[in-house]
């Protein structure tokens, strides 16, 4: 993935779809703060980005405190924001929908807008559930 800085525009357009993200004020970097239930999912979230992080040989910033997790996001050589950051930002989305149980089109809906109460989740093995709801059709959520 190529490593050019984004423009101020580009990096806006391209988190218009990315809830929860912000660009800073200087427009360097992108940043963003996780919350879970507790700090084992919390750690269990920074384990997989981790890994991910290692085979796109890009690491964020960030820092938990308890069940918190702070992310800040840019290219250090590129000297800002690039599509690589866009993309790891993209996973830790997918991932922290994951790690609650929704389906990609949930976990973009963003912190406290959680699946209807009417909802059901139906263990299909170690690494796959799948939501299932009265009132909507919700997809699996896979866990990788």
């Amino acid at each position: 993935m190529k490593r050019e800085k984004l423009g101020r525009e580009a990096a806006e357009a391209a988190l218009t779809g990315l809830d929860g993200w912000a660009l800073a004020d200087d427009g360097a970097s992108i940043g963003r703060t996780f919350t879970f239930a507790n700090f084992s999912e919390a750690f269990a979230f920074m384990t997989r980005v981790a890994l991910t992080a290692e085979k796109m040989d890009h690491h964020p910033d960030w820092s938990n405190v308890y069940k918190t997790v702070s992310v800040t996001l840019n290219t250090h050589d590129a000297g800002g924001v690039t599509a690589l950051d866009i993309e790891l930002a993209k996973k830790m989305n997918r991932y922290f929908g994951a790690e609650h149980g929704l389906s990609n089109v949930q976990a973009r809906r963003g912190p406290g807008k959680s699946a209807p109460a009417s909802c059901s989740r139906v263990k299909l093995s170690p690494h796959f559930d799948r939501r299932t709801c009265a009132e909507t059709r919700m997809r699996p959520a896979r866990r990788d």
